[in-house]
């Protein structure tokens, strides 16, 4: 809350003519000459804000440590199976010792867990623009689910393991954790709502948030809306498996079939306006 104070007065962001600034009170010159007025230390000088202000310079300071190393593990992770990274290679490449990691992570493997909520933040944000795009509520929805579809096909491994697999006991924490050393901003029109999505971690609760609004504006029931989230979530992870070891031109296969899936099991509910459009035409002739 702003407060504004008289010219010249005691706690005035701005002195009076003449008058002198020591520390951070601001004094009359008169009271300064006379030696009536008791001039506190700056807080700086005072021994415990030293120590603070020294902590919070080592904490940041770890804390930069923390970002560059998960920048590292997500450039590793562009190019490597997770499986293919070890501690020493790691090490030796971002000029540390092992111990030098472990002081900042648990183990390799939660590092691993960072680096790859990297590549879901990169889906989260292109979808806050989505989010953002406005338009029909169940096209929005397909569309989020083929957005989901490019990023989890380019890296089955990882996608999988954050939501299905190994890495998922502790991907709410690795999201707060990454959260609070690289703010993320998404949807500018729907915040609330976009971190929501954000931080559920389970994927068929997040699907159901999804279409939950959907069905608030009677656009399925509440019924259907649990009934696609289920459904479809198990269409992606049964893709997501099957998939996981093949390369680039077989995975862009399987995600257009698995996209082609999607819409099938979604028909009844929702159909695109071209389409509807084609079939109104192939029944009027």
């Amino acid at each position: 809350m702003n407060r504004r104070y008289g010219k010249g007065c005691l706690f005035s962001r701005q002195p009076a003519a003449g008058a002198d600034v020591i520390g951070e009170n601001h004094i009359c010159p008169l009271q300064y000459l006379k030696g009536k007025t008791e001039i506190k230390s700056s807080k700086y000088e005072n021994p415990q804000c030293e120590r603070d202000v020294s902590s919070m310079a080592v904490y940041e300071k770890g804390n930069e440590t923390k970002r560059r190393l998960i920048v590292s593990m997500y450039h590793n992770l562009k190019v490597k199976n997770a499986s293919e990274i070890t501690v020493r290679e790691f090490a030796k490449e971002n000029h540390c010792s092992p111990a030098a990691l472990y002081r900042h992570f648990e183990n390799l493997e939660y590092l691993i867990i960072l680096g790859a909520v990297r590549f879901f933040i990169d889906y989260m944000t292109e979808y806050g623009q989505l989010m953002d795009s406005g338009g029909d509520l169940m096209e929005s929805y397909v569309e989020g689910w083929k957005l989901f579809n490019r990023y989890a096909f380019e890296r089955p491994d990882l996608y999988y393991r954050l939501f299905w697999g190994q890495y998922n006991a502790v991907f709410s924490d690795a999201l707060e954790e990454y959260f609070d050393l690289f703010p993320v901003s998404g949807s500018e029109r729907y915040p609330a709502y976009f971190y929501t999505l954000l931080f559920t971690d389970n994927i068929r609760e997040r699907d159901f948030l999804m279409l939950r609004r959907a069905a608030n504006y009677n656009l399925l029931s509440d019924e259907d809306a649990d009934y696609y989230s289920r459904s479809n979530t198990l269409i992606v992870k049964g893709m997501l498996e099957m998939y996981m070891d093949c390369d680039l031109e077989e995975r862009r296969q399987g995600e257009q079939t698995c996209n082609w899936m999607i819409m099938k099991n979604l028909e009844r509910v929702y159909m695109p306006a071209k389409m509807e459009e084609s079939e109104k035409e192939g029944e009027a002739h």
